[in-house]
């Protein structure tokens, strides 16, 4: 009978179900919406397009992974019902739920984002040069699809859970079209997504680390409700933070009677788990993230704007309609921005 680690170390092949990583010989196949219909409907998703590694772009609608009717159906329960549900309710039902739910449906739309591309050629034209993503970057994301597998057996972790979660209230706008904003970082395990009111950001095997790095942020944001540009401010702080990170953790996953436990074992290193803070390198992120120029963040050399508080550090209130997003336009909270950087 096959074990949960099975599941992990099988082949990555069309044939197989994503989740469970079994083959379609003995089960019906589906496929999993990564980006759920749902979602793709409240936020009229079907013909815009998500850029990918390789710069193409490739619409919601089409972004799917096989899955078998078993895992399709246990999602769906398990996942994607209690997300949406948190969602068309609001922030306050999104800060009520499980924190584990939250991860769990984030850590799937990662991962599963990059195993389309480890399925999609990088050109079209000359499909000798391979998959967007080699099988050898996907398998390094084996651990990630270890702790998915709490969707299907009991996973404990030990001695803490592996995420950084941030639940922010965001404002709407008159526009659904607008009130969505989705980017990754592959290098950084990092995801961001902004649904209307709710905006999530996590680093998925950080043990924690931002999250403790950035309490004093989480203290001033609070529950205010966030412009949408604020948002991608706090986002560009939780990847610049996880950017800095220099140290990994060691794990050591053990399997018995059908359930997982991963254990973060003991440093022996005293180095630091991050560099030091540089102010240039996070106004160049923060300017990528925000889509404007470098000088418009960083006016001076030892100055980075910030739109979260204000000089004395309390929360900075700002209207939908005070700021706009890009100098010299219109209000435009979400305009293609790029999901990822080099």
């Amino acid at each position: 009978m096959r074990g949960p680690r099975d599941r992990v170390e099988a082949p990555l092949t069309r044939s197989r179900c994503f989740l469970c990583r079994r083959t379609f010989k003995d089960r019906a196949r589906t496929e999993e919406h990564i980006f759920p219909k749902w979602l793709q409907r409240a936020f009229r998703l079907y013909n815009e397009g998500l850029v990918l590694l390789n710069r193409t772009s490739i619409p919601y609608r089409q972004l799917t992974v096989p899955c078998c009717e078993g895992c399709n159906k246990t999602l769906d329960r398990r996942l994607e019902r209690p997300m949406r549900d948190a969602v068309t309710n609001g922030y306050a039902a999104m800060k009520r739920l499980d924190p584990e739910i939250i991860f769990l449906w984030l850590a799937k739309m990662y991962y599963a984002v990059l195993l389309k591309e480890h399925f999609l050629r990088s050109s079209r034209k000359d499909p000798r040069r391979g998959p967007i993503l080699r099988a050898r970057r996907i398998n390094e994301l084996n651990l990630l699809h270890t702790f998915l597998q709490v969707v299907l057996t009991p996973v404990s972790y030990d001695p803490y859970p592996p995420w950084s979660l941030f639940v922010l209230n965001v404002l709407k706008t008159d526009d659904v079209r607008l009130d969505f904003d989705f980017r990754d970082d592959f290098q950084r395990r990092f995801i961001a997504i902004r649904m209307g009111c709710v905006g999530l950001i996590a680093v998925l095997n950080d043990h924690g680390l931002t999250s403790d790095m950035m309490s004093e942020i989480r203290s001033v944001v609070g529950d205010n409700a966030l412009h949408p540009v604020q948002f991608v401010e706090v986002a560009a702080q939780v990847a610049y933070n996880e950017s800095r990170r220099v140290r990994g953790f060691s794990y050591a996953v053990a399997e018995q009677d059908g359930q997982i436990r991963v254990t973060v074992l003991p440093s022996l290193s005293n180095r630091p788990f991050h560099d030091e803070f540089s102010l240039e390198r996070y106004a160049r992120l923060l300017s990528m993230y925000q889509n404007v120029s470098l000088s418009d963040v960083m006016p001076a050399p030892d100055v980075v704007r910030t739109l979260l508080h204000q000089e004395d550090g309390t929360f900075r209130d700002i209207r939908l309609d005070e700021l706009p997003v890009h100098p010299g336009e219109p209000l435009a909270p979400l305009r293609p921005l790029p999901r990822r950087m080099r």
